[in-house]
């Protein structure tokens, strides 16, 4: 139950009168500020004002302009970013409401706006903000960390992903948060329009509409991709509240969350993906330097609480290897949780196409890398005479 009125503030073209007078008329709202006329400008007197107010609501009223009410939302974001913001828009064009989504809106009204409008929007706020959260269901979550640059963590997050999606037909997400640029994109011959850097930007009003938004379903596939950085500069984006924003989002949005990780995340940014993981792949090759890096690597994520989650998965294996599965292990005082023959050829062949692996390209491969995905979900398999894989999935613990 509420003890104090609900703090909202109005901004509106066309004044604000409409909306006050409905705001007006209910006993637990406060209104602590109004502004007529978008004054697009942070730094002017209306917004200093609008900011000091602190209100928990800002209703954005009407525009015939579209581009007038985003851009009154992106300024407004940068103003208030922990208020609510209510857009009401005199149509309901699906692409504005998909833009003011995206520029930071959470909420939205057809007008004329009706005191009914009103009351249930803010009802569904009161609702969502001031009800105890209830215990969520949660998707799994998979971190693959390359132990050493190009290790091949891309290819095996990508296509470890693609299998679930595709043998489940779960959804399925795939976060490239490899840095400083990520290359998943590339891998699969996309050009999303939005990036993980604007997932992680939206995080204080992240939700689930919001972040499928932000993915791009790659080509003839079930998977759903959250792109990589597209600058040098992004790092500063990845804070810890941000980072555990999203996967919180993402494990209530989808099944299974796969994230492609670079080995150059920083402490705090371990502690978060070692809290919300089910599992920790590094994956490495079988040369010294990768060894090294990997010992680092697993010192480094045991210290920020990932022990128990971390598993080896070794790359690009050869019977002539002078390094084998044995020397690696005993070197790591680490068992090898799955081992993947070596046929750069094949991946390739598979990047150039902008696709996942296909058993055409390469049937060891293509079978290791599938059955590497179904042990870290915990589905089990048997083979019929259908198919390769004769795939029967029963699923099991997840992240077991």
């Amino acid at each position: 139950m509420l003890t104090e009125p609900i703090r909202i503030a109005v901004v509106a073209t066309e004044g604000p009168d409409v909306l006050s007078q409905i705001l007006r008329k209910m006993p637990a709202v406060s209104i602590v500020a109004t502004t007529e006329g978008y004054r697009l400008d942070p730094h002017s007197p209306d917004f200093r004002a609008l900011a000091e107010a602190r209100p928990e609501i800002v209703m954005v009223g009407v525009s015939s302009s579209g581009s007038q009410l985003i851009q009154a939302i992106r300024t407004l974001r940068q103003v208030v970013p922990e208020s609510m913001l209510f857009a009401c828009l005199s149509k309901s064009d699906p692409q504005i409401i998909i833009e003011a989504m995206r520029a930071g809106a959470g909420e939205f009204l057809e007008a004329p706006v009706s005191e009914a409008d009103v009351q249930q929007a803010i009802a569904r706020y009161v609702s969502e903000r001031h009800t105890p959260l209830q215990t969520e269901a949660s998707g799994a979550l998979y971190s693959i960390i390359a132990g050493k640059l190009s290790s091949g963590a891309t290819t095996v997050a990508i296509n470890t992903a693609n299998t679930i999606a595709t043998e489940t037909d779960a959804p399925t997400l795939l976060i490239d948060l490899d840095m400083p640029l990520g290359d998943a994109a590339a891998y699969l011959n996309l050009r999303p329009q939005y990036t993980v850097q604007d997932a992680l930007g939206a995080a204080s009003r992240l939700d689930s509409t919001l972040l499928e938004n932000f993915t791009v379903k790659a080509k003839n596939s079930n998977l759903n991709l959250l792109g990589g950085f597209r600058d040098y500069t992004a790092r500063s984006a990845v804070t810890p509240s941000a980072l555990e924003s999203l996967l919180r989002v993402s494990r209530r949005t989808f099944s299974h969350t796969f994230l492609d990780i670079s080995g150059s995340i920083d402490g705090d940014q371990a502690v978060v993906i070692a809290r919300q993981s089910n599992q920790i792949l590094i994956v490495l090759t079988p040369d010294l330097p990768a060894i090294w890096r990997t010992e680092k690597l697993i010192t480094f994520l045991s210290h920020h609480g990932a022990a128990d989650n971390v598993k080896l998965v070794l790359n690009r294996t050869s019977k002539r290897d002078d390094i084998g599965e044995r020397d690696i292990e005993r070197l790591l005082s680490q068992p090898v949780y799955h081992s993947i023959p070596n046929d750069y050829g094949a991946c390739l062949k598979a990047i150039n196409s902008g696709r996942p692996l296909q058993q055409e390209d390469s049937r060891s491969l293509h079978h290791s890398i599938n059955q590497l995905a179904l042990q870290m979900a915990g589905i089990r398999n048997r083979k019929d005479s259908k198919g390769f894989l004769g795939m029967f999935l029963r699923p099991s613990s997840i992240g077991g």
